[in-house]
């Protein structure tokens, strides 16, 4: 084995893997060895596919639609994507708008590989999903991570965004909302942003991925919000969280013809084609009825009025969410009185003692952060809140 280590490339020897995957699946072997484990890693609804679409995914296998198609995913299921969007949006899209591929992580990846020469500077803000930096970094990109304050709800600021520049950068990078905070901008917070990146020359890559769970509110595109950013802004989204569809992989980018024609050539050679009958299922969402979105959205937004109260009787610092499913809070004051280092070490003590399972931040660029994922049963939240309480008294 010396010899592939040895002829192993700079990145295949500093790639880690994501830490929420690995947290994630630690939780499962515990429990599947018995124990007694509560785990809120998980970055997935736990609702099922809504019947229509799980029945055309059926339906497509039954049918034999099983096969390779367009790289840049079946004409049917790009134009509708443009007609959900064009009407959300109020502006004229087409399919030639819209790339899909196994779900909006691949596609931010690629993304990355098709603009960034070395040394580029991406920038996002702090905490970010996991995947930002390790995606710059395979593309032999610069990230920049800027600092934000748990003042401001740890949101970027074009202040903040435009000290951060140089003339090495190329790419904004924003979740709305955001992962692992909840966060929102609102259209004020994202113009001040983008006229920032329109001055500094910068690529917009909004990751909007969890656009339809908001909380008392609507969903802000920067794709739409002044007529010129469609001239810099890629748009990536899904199924994943919307429709419950995360195992699916159907993620999908909207940007101008000529960007999507250079990724759909770009995923020729890197994946083919996504799923088919993935592609059939996602159609039936995209064209079929979206109450279960709302009933989703609902049922979060209940959990979240839960869990809001019981971080409040704990003391603990956090960020007020207003989308995603997400609690993110600072372990660095029990950490000093109990003597331990961070975050991690938190969540350690946290499994070990209680068998509750959260993410360390620093796999969000704050290591004495930790995140709860509210997409769990209410029975599961409740217990877990009670040992939570325990563990801290």
């Amino acid at each position: 084995m010396d010899i592939f280590n040895s002829k192993m490339n700079e990145v295949g020897r500093s790639v880690e893997p994501s830490k929420t995957l690995a947290v994630a699946a630690l939780a499962k072997r515990l429990k599947a060895e018995g124990k007694d484990i509560i785990s809120l890693t998980a970055g997935e609804p736990d609702f099922k596919t809504p019947a229509h679409v799980a029945r055309a995914g059926i339906d497509a296998i039954n049918e034999g639609a099983t096969r390779y198609t367009a790289a840049a995913g079946e004409p049917e299921l790009r134009a509708a994507i443009a007609k959900v969007y064009s009407e959300r949006w109020h502006m004229e899209l087409k399919g030639e708008n819209v790339c899909v591929s196994s779900g909006a992580k691949p596609l931010l990846y690629y993304l990355m590989s098709i603009f960034l020469e070395k040394d580029d500077e991406v920038l996002f803000p702090v905490p970010y999903w996991v995947s930002y930096e390790a995606m710059v970094n395979m593309c032999n990109g610069k990230a920049v991570p800027v600092q934000t304050t748990l003042e401001n709800g740890h949101k970027l600021t074009a202040n903040a965004l435009d000290q951060a520049c140089s003339p090495k950068s190329k790419i904004l990078l924003l979740n709305n909302p955001t992962n692992p905070t909840g966060a929102v901008y609102d259209s004020n917070e994202l113009l001040a942003i983008a006229e920032v990146a329109r001055e500094n020359d910068l690529i917009i890559i909004s990751d909007e991925i969890y656009e339809d769970l908001v909380y008392g509110g609507k969903h802000q595109s920067l794709y739409n919000l002044t007529p010129w950013l469609p001239e810099r802004t890629i748009a990536v989204s899904g199924v994943s969280k919307s429709f419950a569809m995360t195992g699916w992989r159907i993620g999908y980018t909207i940007a101008a013809a000529e960007v999507i024609k250079t990724l759909a050539s770009y995923q020729s050679q890197a994946l083919s084609s996504p799923c088919q009958i993935s592609q059939r299922a996602a159609l039936a969402g995209m064209t079929g009825d979206r109450e279960a979105i709302d009933s989703m959205r609902d049922a979060f937004g209940e959990r979240l009025t839960y869990c809001q109260e019981r971080m409040s009787r704990l003391g603990l610092p956090f960020v007020e969410p207003r989308g995603a499913f997400y609690i993110f809070f600072d372990t660095s004051e029990i950490c000093a009185k109990r003597g331990w280092a961070d975050g991690q070490e938190f969540c350690t003590h946290l499994l070990e003692e209680k068998g509750v399972a959260l993410v360390p931040g620093d796999a969000f660029g704050m290591p004495s952060w930790a995140r709860i994922s509210f997409a769990a049963s209410q029975e599961d939240l409740a217990n877990a809140f009670d040992r939570l309480e325990d563990f801290l008294g």
